[in-house]
This record gives C-alpha cells, structure tokens and sequence, in this order.
C-alpha cells in the first residue's frame, strides 16, 4: 500500500546496483507501487546495511547486498567497535544474481 525502498549499500551503477533496478521495475509492474532504489554507500557497506536494518520491519524497506557484509558486525566487535547492526535484523528473502566461475 505504499512505496518499497531497495536499499543498495554501494554506489550507483555497480554489481548490486544494476541488477537491483531491474528487480525495482518488475516488482514496481507487479505490485503496482513503486519501487525506489536508493543507494547508501559507504563505510565498505556499514552505513546502507546500518539503514535497513534501522528502518521499521514492516517489509517496505529490503537490502540488496552482497551476503559477505553481514561479517561487519563480527569485524566491528573484534576492532572494539560497537556495531551499527545485528545479524539478527536480517531475513534473507532470496538471492538475485549468481556468478558462475568461467
């Protein structure tokens, strides 16, 4: 009943991102609501995956991510640093892109 944010923690035009704007055109044709990439790059990915996992978890807001960025958490507390975000503030959905080795 309202927009869905795709949040990209990288900036515009790369691996995520690209990909993640097609996912935006068909949902927005399926959902007939939009679907708004945004992205939020920065800190090595921390401040988009800090975004989304401080937004309300009421399924508008959803991360397209390399899965390797959930190892910031566990990097931050090994450096003494407190964490942005858990983990547990995620739930994978799916997965988008595969790369094949050639």
């Amino acid at each position: 009943n309202k927009p869905v944010n795709l949040i990209v923690p990288f900036p515009p035009g790369g691996a995520a991102d690209q990909p993640t704007r097609l996912l935006a055109q068909a949902l927005a044709s399926v959902w007939k609501q939009p679907a708004v990439v945004m992205t939020r790059a920065g800190a090595g990915g921390a401040v988009g995956m800090a975004a989304v996992a401080t937004s309300p978890p009421d399924g508008h807001t959803l991360v397209a991510t390399n899965p390797a960025l959930l190892i910031l958490p566990e990097a931050d507390r090994l450096f003494g640093r407190t964490p942005a975000f858990d983990r547990s503030q995620f739930v994978p959905l799916g997965l988008l892109v595969e790369v094949q080795p050639l």
